[in-house]
């Protein structure tokens, strides 16, 4: 059976991914999954959302109303955990079992994390979403650059910066604690960088906890509040002919070919 076949059922189940709850959007709880309402089709599909937010329940009353959502379609959990996978595999299982028996249905997470697998393997349906080992590999930025302890490194990952010849690419090391960022610091400057660095979370998103640091003085002191980090040099910033600052982005879908 196809993923994201039209002519399958949908359950559409779009909760935080964990790492989330270190960073400052205290509204992801709910909006997260809130923005996919709008991509339930009438009578067919399913959609799984947190309570305890008043908001949320709100812009699914509007779209009942203009999308023609039956009621039903909604299955809500309390909203008391902040990982709705947490409250579901708690709360709402024998509903969601019953409701997915009949008929061909398909799962669409936010994202494949072990805590969606943790309740969605017991209902046998298939998964629109990369692989667990793909996630955990490829989705945070620990894999851009090789770790700075040559014992940690992955053997098989080339270094990114050295296969990408088209466009500049940061050189950096990942790192795990301070003295890691104080060797990643060294070695970057004895590769020609000019004490110009930045620290960026490995986990984090949409910028947050980026931090720039240029002596050595603010990595000692830096805790590690989000998990991992990358050290990076600190690379001019792209703009385009008219001097206007761009952030190029690559997008793809399976194995189509990528667009910038």
């Amino acid at each position: 059976m196809r993923a994201f076949d039209a002519k399958n059922r949908r359950l559409w189940c779009h909760g935080p991914k964990p790492e989330y709850e270190m960073d400052e959007d205290w509204a992801d709880q709910w909006y997260i999954a809130a923005r996919t309402i709008a991509l339930v089709r009438p009578k067919q599909d399913l959609i799984i959302l947190p309570g305890g937010n008043k908001q949320t329940r709100e812009f699914f009353r509007f779209c009942e109303k203009t999308l023609g959502l039956e009621k039903g379609q909604a299955i809500w959990t309390s909203g008391k955990s902040y990982l709705m996978d947490t409250d579901i595999a708690c709360e709402v299982m024998p509903e969601v079992r019953a409701k997915t028996r009949e008929g061909a249905w398909e799962i669409i997470p936010y994202s494949v994390t072990h805590p969606f697998l943790k309740w969605v393997r017991g209902l046998h349906l298939p998964i629109f979403g990369d692989k667990e080992q793909w996630v955990a590999r490829y989705s945070n930025k620990t894999f851009l650059h090789p770790h700075v302890r040559p014992g940690l490194r992955d053997k098989n990952m080339p270094v990114l910066s050295k296969v990408v010849t088209e466009v500049q690419v940061p050189r950096g090391y990942s790192c795990h604690t301070v003295e890691d960022l104080l060797t990643a610091r060294e070695l970057l400057c004895e590769d020609g960088v000019q004490s110009r660095f930045v620290v960026k979370p490995a986990l984090g998103t949409t910028g947050e906890g980026i931090l720039f640091a240029d002596d050595a003085e603010t990595l000692r002191s830096y805790r590690f509040p989000m998990g991992p980090v990358v050290l990076e040099e600190r690379l001019r910033v792209d703009t385009n002919r008219k001097g206007a600052t761009i952030a190029p982005s690559i997008q793809y879908f399976g194995k189509r070919s990528p667009r910038t």
